[in-house]
């Protein structure tokens, strides 16, 4: 499928009901808080250590969690920001340094199998509307369906969370594995389309940030804080600019014609790549339709408990 076979309009209601799946996350993941702080105290470790061991479920071979997918997991950052959790981790006993990475204790196990029946327990309790919740799910399988993922693909992350017998599994959990894999479509669309243009995550990161309006160096140094030292945000403007894709005057950064268009042909090749199996017409309206009255199983977000999430 080509670009010119989704028009404009038809991608913006895409991305619409791509916000929508992921605000349903979202909302089920700070409605979750109160019994992640019950589990972190268990386990001896904070809420956010707590999300990082439950997030570790996509990565891991069984006991092992292989570097390598750390980084490929995190492929916008610089730093390597596991290694700090997985110290507080050995701490608690759930971890251990291992060749190539680190492999979970019985006991880290064993939280990370709690954290995951107790999320598929909140799952089943929610109030979801069975009609919307009946066609979301068959639409969203049949859209994710055997789509081909490397090992390193974010599809292939989130398939390790699917629950072991998934053709049994309730319809609810059954519904938010769906809503992650037909959303990280679109993210591995969009990696797909950075490395084909010949950028790496972080320098890629920097154009971005530009893109979407950061236009000084203060401003891109707070941005990407999370992921990045200010002085690797700095090496990054100037291969940035180097490349043509960025113009520099002291405090000020700007895109310059040639970064414009190639982050512009990135957008479009991600969406070529990412949504050419996400449903259109008449059936995307009515999947809208359907996660917007799904949202409507949660309380209001500002009656929602703020905090790390998993």
């Amino acid at each position: 499928m080509t670009t010119a076979d989704i028009d404009a309009s038809t991608v913006a209601r895409q991305r619409e009901l791509h916000d929508l799946m992921e605000k349903f996350i979202t909302l089920r993941r700070r409605a979750f808080i109160p019994r992640a702080r019950e589990i972190a105290a268990e386990a001896g470790i904070d809420e956010a250590a707590l999300a990082f061991l439950a997030h570790l479920r996509q990565i891991s071979e069984g006991d092992f969690v292989p570097r390598e997918r750390l980084r490929h997991r995190l492929c916008y950052s610089s730093r390597e920001p596991w290694r700090g959790r997985f110290d507080v981790l050995a701490a608690a006993g759930l971890a251990a340094p291992a060749e190539g990475g680190w492999r979970l204790t019985a006991r880290g196990l064993a939280v990370v199998e709690r954290v995951w029946s107790a999320i598929h327990e909140q799952l089943r309790s929610l109030a979801i509307p069975a009609e919307p919740l009946r066609r979301t799910l068959a639409l969203l399988e049949r859209t994710v369906g055997d789509a081909r993922a490397g090992e390193y693909d974010r599809l292939t992350m989130i398939r390790r969370c699917a629950p072991s017998d998934r053709a049994r599994a309730h319809e609810a959990v059954r519904l938010e594995q769906a809503m992650f894999e037909t959303c990280v479509l679109l993210d591995d669309g969009h990696i797909a389309a950075w490395r084909s243009a010949g950028y790496r995550g972080p320098e890629l990161d920097v154009l971005t940030k530009v893109w979407y309006g950061s236009g000084t160096r203060e401003a891109l140094r707070q941005a990407l804080r999370a992921g990045q030292e200010p002085e690797d945000v700095e090496r990054h403007i100037a291969q940035l600019v180097a490349r043509g894709d960025l113009a520099a005057d002291g405090e000020t950064v700007a895109l310059t014609p040639q970064g414009r268009a190639a982050r512009d042909r990135i957008e479009e090749d991600t969406n070529r790549l990412g949504l050419s199996r996400w449903p259109r017409g008449d059936e995307l309206e009515r999947a809208i339709a359907d996660v917007d009255a799904i949202l409507g199983a949660f309380p209001p977000e500002d009656r929602l408990p703020t905090g790390p999430t998993h």
